[in-house]
């Protein structure tokens, strides 16, 4: 078996090919999947919480906002539909007046996220093992 993680967005992430040969390769290479993942959801935890970055036209938009970028519901009066400061928090940068709930639903959960895990040329006698 041989293990090779390629990060496109940046490459220090990626890592270089691992072979590794035995009568024990299927669980090793699933093993090492699994700790690839709790490593991606690692640096998600630690790289993807920026701060909210506002321009003086961003707060702007904000105050003059009547309605939810993300549903396009209008705010109602009372209080209790109050918009917020959405954000990426992967680069900080505003994306709209929404509402509170609206906001919530667009986190981003490292454990939740979908890691693409990419099979080439999987003929062999151990991909049986591998996709089970």
């Amino acid at each position: 078996m041989w293990l090779w993680l390629v990060c496109h967005a940046d490459q220090k992430y990626s890592k270089p090919v691992e072979i590794y040969c035995g009568e024990d390769a299927i669980e090793k290479f699933i093993l090492k999947k699994f700790e690839e993942v709790k490593s991606c959801q690692s640096v998600m935890r630690e790289r993807f919480n920026k701060p909210l970055i506002m321009t003086t036209e961003n707060e702007r938009d904000f105050q003059n906002s009547t309605s939810c970028y993300i549903c396009e519901r209008k705010y109602e009066d009372g209080g209790k539909d109050k918009p917020v400061r959405d954000h990426c928090h992967i680069t900080g940068n505003y994306r709209g007046s929404a509402h509170g709930i609206c906001n919530l639903k667009l986190r981003l959960i490292p454990e939740s996220i979908k890691i693409p895990v990419i099979f080439h040329d999987l003929q062999g006698y151990d991909c049986q093992f591998i996709m089970q």
